[in-house]
């Protein structure tokens, strides 16, 4: 099987609400696993526009909420949903062509790395590790990517150590252990499940709570500050 890292994002997040009411089970552990890493995956992998500002001014952040599991998670979660909501709020008497605008600047200078001085290093893993020609990082996270059947989409022209395709393949692996686990295979869940673990304290883990520690700083608008946060806690949680 074969995917495109950017492409399963939406119907990961249409299928969060229906799990929401089951009983947790290894299954709808992981589907919210992988809700969560598409959402913040889509964070960083597309600019913001008058459609995102639309669904952001009907999204109810408890639901979200409820994907981040674990206390040492919780109040750096917290802060970052609160931050979010103070934005739903700021803005709501705004024409949403004025906040598609602005979150698009911000995006811009948060992630795009618009030269040296204008917002933070931008979240690509080799910058952050020492590995500023990339060819290291890049190679061993093409490999993961590679081995599990992921691909990036043709149209997507970051490298692969971006912060968004990381997370995207996270969410990826998590919904490849959800459908192992529907499917009886629990030996395969278990094994996405270890490759998804040993990816995450390899690649992201490792570096990008420095990133969204710097891009918190810069961050002009409080719903990039509050993803930031909420991107930090899940992946330290």
């Amino acid at each position: 099987m074969k995917a495109e890292l950017t492409k399963a994002e939406s119907r990961l997040l249409a299928e969060f609400h229906a799990s929401m009411g089951e009983t947790p089970t290894f299954a709808a552990a992981a589907r919210q696993r992988a809700t969560l890493n598409a959402m913040l995956a889509a964070l960083f992998n597309r600019q913001p526009d008058v459609a995102l500002v639309r669904r952001l001014r009907v999204l109810s952040l408890e639901p979200m909420f409820a994907l981040v599991a674990g206390p040492e998670g919780q109040s750096g979660a917290r802060a970052g949903l609160d931050a979010i909501a103070a934005y739903q709020v700021e803005t709501a008497g705004l024409e949403v062509e004025t906040v598609a605008h602005q979150l698009a600047v911000d995006w811009v200078r948060l992630f795009r790395g618009l030269r040296r001085g204008i917002g933070p290093v931008p979240p690509y893993e080799s910058l952050y590790v020492g590995d500023a020609q990339g060819t290291r990082v890049v190679s061993e996270v093409m490999r993961a990517y590679r081995h599990h059947g992921a691909a990036v989409c043709d149209d997507v022209h970051d490298q692969a150590d971006y912060l968004g395709l990381e997370l995207g393949f996270l969410g990826f692996l998590a919904d490849s252990e959800a459908q192992a686990w529907e499917a009886g295979d629990e030996s395969r869940a278990a094994r996405l499940f270890q490759d998804a673990t040993a990816f995450l304290e390899a690649h992201p883990r490792r570096w990008a709570g420095a990133f969204c520690d710097a891009a918190v700083r810069e961050a002009q608008t409080n719903f990039y500050r509050g993803a930031l946060l909420l991107t930090k806690a899940v992946l330290e949680e």
